[in-house]
């Protein structure tokens, strides 16, 4: 292109058209006189931000449209993914009675329910969050009821406390579904998180009391079911 000639002419001659053994185009520019039109050689490899430093090789020449493009897989999301650890407590019992285990707390500050049977251990997300979500299908609460999450070696709270219920009337049972947020964690550090629980005194009870009861699904007991603890990764 110069100023006198601001038109530049170019032919574009289709040397290979791609079939299933030869993917790539490779297409030749023809200037005016016939002369292949040169112009500086493309970069050798290229880095995305969608690849995990991995580069990708696409060519020195004007002979290519593709080569073997190496992007690497996206990056992972901070807090996407499956389920990271599950913990599920189904003690079998004899037909009873008892026909359960009974768990009965009376603090007023937050203790462990059972540190054998109900703790998970997972490995935290590249987020450094978790949802935590507690499951048990007999609840009673004679008191304010609320649920934690305990560090198994220092115990330290995770989270924050859940309320999970306050029944005036006492002497009903009721399932509770409850998660717990949980962020600062450390990715790729493991953790060990034990269910706990506390109560709070109500105007209502005299000294405040919450129970959980637990077993198997054994057609021959009463069905309380199990005691869940699920670990999913979060944002």
């Amino acid at each position: 292109m110069v100023k006198d000639a601001p038109d530049f002419q170019v032919t574009v001659v289709v040397n290979t058209v791609p079939t299933s053994d030869n993917p790539d185009w490779q297409v030749t520019a023809v200037g005016p006189g016939g002369s292949a039109v040169i112009g500086p050689n493309p970069a050798t490899t290229v880095t995305g931000p969608d690849s995990y430093s991995s580069p990708a090789v696409v060519g020195t020449s004007l002979a290519y449209a593709r080569q073997d493009h190496d992007h690497g897989l996206p990056a992972a999301g901070g807090g996407s993914g499956g389920l990271l650890a599950i913990v599920q407590y189904a003690p079998y019992i004899t037909p009873g009675p008892p026909y359960y285990v009974e768990y009965t707390t009376h603090s007023l500050t937050p203790v462990v329910v059972d540190a054998t049977n109900l703790t998970v251990s997972f490995t935290a997300p590249a987020s450094g969050k978790v949802l935590v979500k507690l499951t048990c299908g007999a609840v009673e609460c004679q008191a304010n009821g609320y649920w934690e999450l305990l560090d198994h070696t220092t115990g330290a709270q995770y989270g924050y406390s859940a309320f999970i219920g306050s029944d005036p009337s006492a002497g009903f049972e009721t399932p509770v579904h409850m998660p717990i947020y949980v962020t600062g964690l450390t990715p790729g550090d493991a953790y060990q998180m034990d269910w706990a629980w506390h109560a709070q005194v109500n105007a209502y009870f005299g000294t405040p009391t919450v129970y959980m009861w637990v077993q198997d699904n054994s057609p021959t007991n009463y069905t309380y079911g199990p005691m869940l603890m699920e670990v999913w990764p979060a944002i």
